[in-house]
């Protein structure tokens, strides 16, 4: 690459978006992977959403202990003074008082219990899973949390120093311009220009400078600790991950995603609650065993032993309409779940559409940008070109230099979108875990913008270092900048026939090919309709194009959604009882 001003902007570009290949991939891998495995084990909403999972589990225990014989103790020891017509006769007109001794141990077995029992324990097995399944999505949300505000540090300090390198260079031109005016060869209009650009500069600066400090506070906040920016490595997306095509990555989303798991266990869930509300229709019918013993208990002198084996049925024939209600009540309730169930599957197929959008939205605006960098190099070497030759100004190279800065924070950003949008997309599907992120360090290179590692020799350049420190020799030094400068001008005061001249040729040269057009004067502004009639319709018919792809994904996707709620028996809207 000869070029040198091209040169100096791709190692600019590889300084910022391809660090990440320099490390090596396990390293990034261990950061990241590291700080989420430490933030899963303490993160607040990870524990509630593991008590909740303990609830669950002590719920099944309590439904099942409905299965279990229950026994039971009674007893008594005191004194009892009893004075009644019995015992004034069995005592000679007097009362009796003495000490009494009274136990009762009762076995009782249900036997049936109009299937309230059965439909208890199916109830908290289903609550449970609406737990674990609560609990996997509060684990993806965090982790997608995590790493969204991991991303947002290391993209804030890379645009903060590249405003840093940005305004240092303004000011390094500045003070160039201002040397020229002090030898009486400079323009006083471009100083003031310079002035002007370097306060938009420093106004970037600060701006990102802010935008630094909050992400710093938000990744304080998710994390827990502040975070060490000398280990924090930019990591690999994991775009082998990606599907295909959106309908691939809406039905994994349908099959996998958290929060349509726990719709559809909350279903269950009620749905049991139903056969539990219907239960008192029916006859309660138990297993009792009863031994008892008394001494001197209730004015009954002497010892007493009793032994009882029976079947008890209790049926409850009316009690005022509430069990009818309460089994109306819990069938409302289930279809409030079913209806909970379809509108969790359209939020996740709606956001699994904007999270492929992102991402396709994102590679294309990496490739357009990379072709603008590439551009704004090229002008920037052909500005700096003229410069040297005497033919432009100093303030157009200074914003040429500028563009490219500019288009390089452009491209960093779009690559950071990608990057953001490629865990959003995972996090839709509901394959946002660990293990999964953990696989970008085995994933190649996204050429389509989720990682563009470049750098001027094929090799990668460190995040912080001689990247920004080669950006910042990229200016008009005092040796190149300076002394052509004061050349052109003079050549212009003193050598003003010369310069004549050389236009008098090349209008010379030029006129002859004018004259022969002459004759063809009117067909040319022909052909310039002509062109621009053509040049205009271009972009309308792109348009259209682009529009004719969405509404396919959209078609292609709402029937997997509506025909998986209709096939489902589980969303059936009846009930036994009517």
């Amino acid at each position: 690459m000869k070029n040198p001003a091209i040169r100096v902007a791709i190692v600019m570009l590889g300084g910022l978006l391809g660090a990440s290949a320099l490390t090596p991939a396990a390293s990034w891998a261990d950061t990241l992977v590291n700080e989420l495995n430490s933030l899963l084990v303490s993160h607040p909403q990870i524990e509630v959403g593991r008590e909740n999972v303990a609830v669950a589990e002590e719920g099944i225990n309590r439904a099942f202990s409905e299965f279990l014989p229950k026994a039971r103790l009674d007893g008594s020891h005191g004194y009892e003074h009893i004075n009644s017509p019995g015992t004034r006769t069995t005592g000679n007109g007097k009362p009796n008082s003495r000490a009494a001794t009274q136990a009762t141990v009762t076995i009782t077995q249900t036997v049936f219990s109009g299937f309230r029992n059965e439909t208890a324990l199916d109830g908290a097995k289903a609550q449970k899973s609406v737990a674990e399944a609560q609990l996997e999505g509060g684990n993806q949300a965090v982790i997608s949390e995590a790493i969204t505000t991991y991303l947002e540090v290391l993209r804030n300090i890379r645009l903060v120093k590249l405003a840093q390198a940005t305004e240092a260079n303004i000011v390094r031109q500045l003070d160039l311009e201002d040397e020229r005016v002090k030898r009486g060869s400079g323009i006083t209009v471009d100083v003031l220009q310079a002035k002007s650009r370097l306060q938009i500069a420093k106004e970037r600066r600060v701006a990102f400078q802010g935008t630094l400090k909050d992400s710093l506070s938000r990744y304080e906040q998710v994390f827990g600790t502040a975070p060490v920016v000398k280990d924090m490595v930019m990591p690999t997306a994991p775009i082998a991950l990606v599907p295909e095509s959106v309908d691939d990555a809406i039905k994994a989303a349908l099959a996998e995603h958290p929060s349509i798991k726990a719709a559809l266990g909350q279903v269950a869930v009620v749905d049991q609650a139903r056969g539990g509300a219907k239960s008192a229709f029916w006859p309660q019918i138990s297993l009792v065993g009863t031994a008892n013993y008394e001494e001197d208990f209730n004015a009954v002198i002497g010892t007493r032993r009793d032994y009882k084996a029976k079947v008890q049925v209790n049926w409850e024939l009316f009690n005022g309409f509430a069990t009818h209600a309460a089994a109306a009540q819990a069938s409302h309730q289930y279809l409030s779940a079913i209806d909970t169930a379809n509108f969790t599957r359209r939020k996740v197929t709606e956001e699994v559409r904007l999270a492929w959008q992102a991402l396709e939205t994102s590679r294309e605006r990496v490739s357009l940008l990379q072709n603008a960098v590439n551009i704004a190099a090229e002008v920037f070497d052909a500005r700096r070109k003229l410069l040297e030759a005497g033919k432009e100004t100093a303030i157009n190279v200074l914003d040429a230099e500028n563009g490219v800065f500019g288009a390089d924070i452009n491209l960093f950003t779009a690559q950071h979108d990608a990057r953001v949008a490629t865990y959003r997309l995972l996090a839709a599907m509901g394959r946002l875990t660990i293990p999964n992120v953990a696989a970008g360090s085995d994933a190649p290179p996204d050429d389509s913008g989720a990682l563009m590692p470049v750098s001027p020799d094929g090799e990668s350049q460190p995040v912080a270092g001689a990247p920004l420190d080669s950006v910042k020799t990229v200016s008009l030094g005092a040796d190149d900048a300076v002394e052509p400068a004061p050349k052109p001008e003079a050549k212009k005061a003193a050598e003003a026939p010369k310069a004549k001249a050389k236009k008098t040729d090349v209008v010379a040269n030029e006129k002859p090919k004018a004259k022969k057009v002459a004759a063809k004067a009117e067909p040319a502004p022909k052909k310039v309709e002509a062109e621009v009639a053509v040049a205009d319709p271009a972009p309308i018919e792109a348009e259209p194009v682009i529009l004719e792809s969405e509404p396919e994904i959209t078609a292609a996707v709402i029937e997997p959604a509506a025909s998986g709620a209709e096939e489902d028996p589980s969303f059936s809207r009846s009930w036994p009882f009517e």
